[in-house]
C-alpha cells in the first residue's frame, strides 16, 4: 500500500465523497481527513491508501490541479 498526500480539497467534504472522486483512477484502500484538535473542522487535506503504485501515478496524472468543489487538489 503506498500512502499519498493529498490537499486542497472543499473544508465541507466527507471522506465517502473523497473516495468517489479518486476510485476511477485506482483502488482506495484507506482515508484521513486532518481535523483541527480544537474545533474538529476539517484542514482541507488528509491522505489515501491506495492499493498500488500505478494507481498512485495515475491518480497524481489525473487530478493534480483539478477543481473539487470550489478548491484544487495538490
Amino acid at each position: 500500500m503506498v500512502k499519498l498526500f493529498v490537499s486542497g480539497f472543499p473544508l465541507d467534504i466527507d471522506e465517502m465523497e473523497l473516495v468517489k472522486s479518486f476510485m476511477p483512477f485506482g483502488q482506495v484502500s484507506t482515508v484521513k481527513i486532518v481535523r483541527d484538535k480544537k474545533t474538529r473542522v476539517y484542514r482541507g487535506y488528509g491522505f489515501h491508501g491506495v492499493s498500488d503504485q500505478d494507481s498512485t501515478v495515475d491518480m497524481i496524472n489525473n487530478l493534480y490541479g483539478s477543481a473539487l468543489g470550489d478548491r484544487n487538489l495538490r
